[in-house]
């Protein structure tokens, strides 16, 4: 994953990555998330995924650069 697309994610209003996949949220960020993880724990805050180091975005499970590519055409 990289760098770029999670910025192009927030910047259209997404808040978090379950599993794999851009989504927004209604109500507090941080009830949602803490719920969410508590069923499904691939549930990332994008805004902390931007602080990652390029090798742990590399790391992270969900889209190949293809896929996020054809997301964005």
């Amino acid at each position: 994953m990289k760098r770029e697309q999670i910025q192009k994610w927030v910047e259209q209003g997404y808040q978090i990555l379950k599993d794999g996949e851009p989504q927004g949220i209604e109500g507090t960020l941080l009830d949602n998330v803490d719920s969410l993880n508590e069923k499904e724990p691939q549930v990332f805050l994008l805004a902390d995924l931007l602080q990652w180091p390029d090798e742990e975005l590399d790391k992270l499970q969900g889209f190949s650069d293809d896929q996020i590519q054809a997301m964005d055409s």
